[in-house]
């Protein structure tokens, strides 16, 4: 599963949204808020919920792209050494 970012578009609980912000590391449990793109609600919900649907929703290769969805897969770029 890749990491969650700000402004990550994701598929939860069958809706998208994009992450819009987190709860400090010391709040537990940690939250994540998630703006409904279609909506613009937003809606609060535990990291380890969201990452908990994420894993059981990913592809075989560890994607989430069950019906073709492409929001969580970030492009590995290969960079070039350094000199």
């Amino acid at each position: 599963m890749d990491a969650l970012t700000l402004n990550a578009t994701l598929t939860y609980a069958g809706r998208v949204y994009r992450v819009r912000g987190f709860s400090p590391m010391g709040v537990n449990p940690r939250r994540v808020l998630l703006e409904d793109v279609e909506t613009g609600t937003i809606t609060e919900i535990p990291v380890d919920d969201l990452v908990r649907e994420l894993r059981q929703s990913a592809g075989p290769e560890g994607t989430s792209e069950p019906d073709g969805d492409r929001s969580l897969r970030q492009k590995r770029v290969a960079r070039p050494p350094r000199d």
